[in-house]
């Protein structure tokens, strides 16, 4: 019997049925949260840009020149 994710895959090892998706339909639904993280890192109550700012002064004074990319720096 082959049964069917709701993408129309079907769902070929125990592990995709017995979840009932496919593989690529588990790891869409994936998300990461690295807020608890920067908390740690740089004291709790600061904002996402106040955080980023932070993490861009640290890394220049390591040596490191940051690029921004879109609206982010690597």
């Amino acid at each position: 019997m082959t049964t069917h994710c709701p993408c129309g895959r079907s769902l070929d090892s125990d592990n995709d049925r017995r979840h009932g998706l496919c593989f690529g339909c588990k790891v869409r639904s994936l998300t990461f949260d690295l807020g608890p993280l920067q908390d740690r890192l740089y004291g709790e109550g600061l904002t996402n840009r106040q955080s980023q700012d932070r993490i861009v002064e640290d890394a220049r004074a390591r040596g490191i020149e940051p690029e921004p990319v879109g609206n982010r720096w690597i």
